[in-house]
């Protein structure tokens, strides 16, 4: 399916002459994008700056894409850091208390996104 996607949004790409159109393809249709939604883009825009609007798109959606996976990178490095010190603070009773009071609020911020 998405390989066909792909295919499709190639074969869109270099009959309008998009330079780059078998890199974009796979960012087009990863970001949602469809011909039929490029098709409705194209005939909005004059043919000399389709290229850079369909270029700025793709490169667009790449970027969304790699601030997406560093985002979830990130958060799940977070969770391995605390869970890890909570493990280190689990023998030493004076202090379980505290951690556990940090780990309650940090739960908390980040369920509030604060």
């Amino acid at each position: 399916m998405q390989f066909d996607l792909e295919e499709e949004m190639t074969d869109w790409l270099e009959e309008h002459d998009i330079t780059s159109g078998q890199k974009l393809a796979s960012t087009l249709v990863a970001g949602g994008l469809g011909v039929v939604q490029l098709e409705a883009i194209g005939e909005q825009l004059p043919n000399n700056i389709l290229d850079d609007v369909v270029t700025w798109l793709g490169l667009t959606l790449a970027e969304l894409n790699a601030l997406s996976i560093l985002d979830n990178s990130t958060s799940r490095i977070s969770k391995l850091i605390l869970a890890f010190k909570a493990y280190s603070y689990m023998d030493q009773p004076h202090l379980r208390k505290k951690m556990w009071i940090y780990m309650r609020s940090r739960r908390y911020t980040h369920y509030f996104g604060l």
